[in-house]
Parts: C-alpha cells; sequence; structure tokens
C-alpha cells in the first residue's frame, strides 16, 4: 500500500541522498515540515484502519475504497490510489484494475 509516508521514511531517503535527516528537517518550512508530519499521521491510522479490514472473504475493492474513505475523512487527499502487496504479487497491486 502506499501508505508507508512516516518520518522514519523521509529520514531513510534523506540519508540515502547522502545527508542527515535532522539537517532537512531543520532547513524545512515549519508548514511544509507540518504537512509532512500530518500526511505520515495519516497514513499511520490508514494503514492500521485497512489491516484491521483484511479478514477471509474481504473483497479487496471494498477494503480500498474504506481506506480512501478515511483518508478523506482524516482530512488527507488521495494522491494514487490505494495499492497493496497480496500473495506472489510484490506490491502495486490496485483493486480497481
Amino acid at each position: 500500500m502506499i501508505l508507508s509516508v512516516s518520518h522514519e521514511y523521509i529520514s531513510v531517503i534523506v540519508r540515502w541522498k547522502g545527508r542527515s535527516a535532522s539537517d532537512t528537517t531543520s532547513r524545512m518550512d515549519p508548514e511544509q515540515l507540518w504537512t509532512w508530519r500530518k500526511a505520515a499521521s495519516i497514513a499511520a491510522h490508514v494503514r492500521d484502519h485497512v489491516a484491521s479490514l483484511l479478514v477471509p472473504g474481504a473483497k479487496l475493492i471494498d477494503v480500498s475504497l474504506a481506506g480512501h474513505r478515511r483518508i478523506e475523512e482524516l482530512g488527507g487527499k488521495l494522491a494514487v490510489p490505494l495499492q497493496s502487496s497480496r500473495n506472489n504479487i510484490a506490491a502495486h497491486y490496485c483493486a480497481y484494475v
């Protein structure tokens, strides 16, 4: 799922580019940093909510739409449709296709 945005994830990307996370976040505009943190919080909440809906017999389209609704309820906007990894599909499975 594309719900893995978190402060730790941003830190990994920043370190990968040769900088420390604290260097980058200290230079960020406070409003932009707040936006990233809010997105991370929404992503974590929605990830947990969607995981609780994954039970035998659940339809992936229903689970995905519930995730979309929860993102909007929490004040987020959907950038791309919810993605998942299922069985032998490593990633980027979309219930709509």
